[in-house]
């Protein structure tokens, strides 16, 4: 069912079996610090055409604060179709921690289009973890759709410095190019304050997509 709202996290949603079965499926590879570009084959997975890493940041930094029930919100629109098959997020930057909660791609009206759970132990590096939605969907050329991440315990994680608004994604049918922008969107029940993502400093370094 469709909700308006970031669906209520709790650390036992997500499951993890499910999730390493997804992974396995896709293979994506974990890097470690700024990402090279070219690198833009995340996958082996033979269900999707030609999927790829679009990675959106220069640098990344320390110090980003979340808690449950906070949300980041960052709006997204293309110049062509493509499906998006989910996105990477950060770990503690403080040390080794775990962390579980939702991501979510969500359409102009606020309707969750596409969602996943995730949990995984970080090792106080930048590496990224890459979260598969349950379901990919397909977004379309020219409409903007918001990328939603929420964590559940309180963290300081890693979070993307000096990110780009405007990137270039080679697909079949030629260059497509994707549009960042900051979000209107946060959590009702919180209030815009827990929505501190720009298109500089946010927690959005890459999605996972096939075109």
């Amino acid at each position: 069912e469709v909700s308006k709202k970031l669906k209520t996290i709790s650390p036992y949603y997500a499951s993890f079996n499910r999730m390493q079965q997804q992974m396995a499926m896709y293979a994506p590879a974990l890097h470690v610090g700024k990402i090279n570009r070219e690198e833009t084959k995340p996958a082996s997975a033979t269900l999707y055409k030609h999927p790829q890493y679009v990675s959106r940041f220069v640098d990344t930094d320390t110090g980003w604060g979340v808690d449950s029930g906070s949300i980041d919100a960052l709006d997204v629109s293309s110049t062509h179709d493509m499906t998006v098959l989910g996105m990477s997020v950060f770990g503690d930057s403080d040390g080794a921690a775990t962390h579980a909660g939702d991501i979510e791609l969500l359409d102009e009206d606020e309707f969750v289009l596409a969602s996943a759970s995730f949990s995984f132990t970080s090792d106080g590096t930048d590496k990224l973890f890459d979260v598969l939605f349950d379901k990919p969907f397909d977004i379309k050329a020219g409409v903007l759709y918001t990328l939603v991440v929420g964590y559940v315990e309180t963290a300081e994680v890693w979070y993307v410095a000096d990110g780009e608004d405007s990137i270039e994604v080679q697909c079949a049918e030629g260059v497509a190019i994707l549009d960042f922008s900051e979000s209107d969107y946060y959590d009702y029940d919180y209030g815009d304050d827990y929505n501190d993502s720009t298109t500089d400093d946010n927690l959005f370094p890459r999605l996972i997509i096939t075109c």
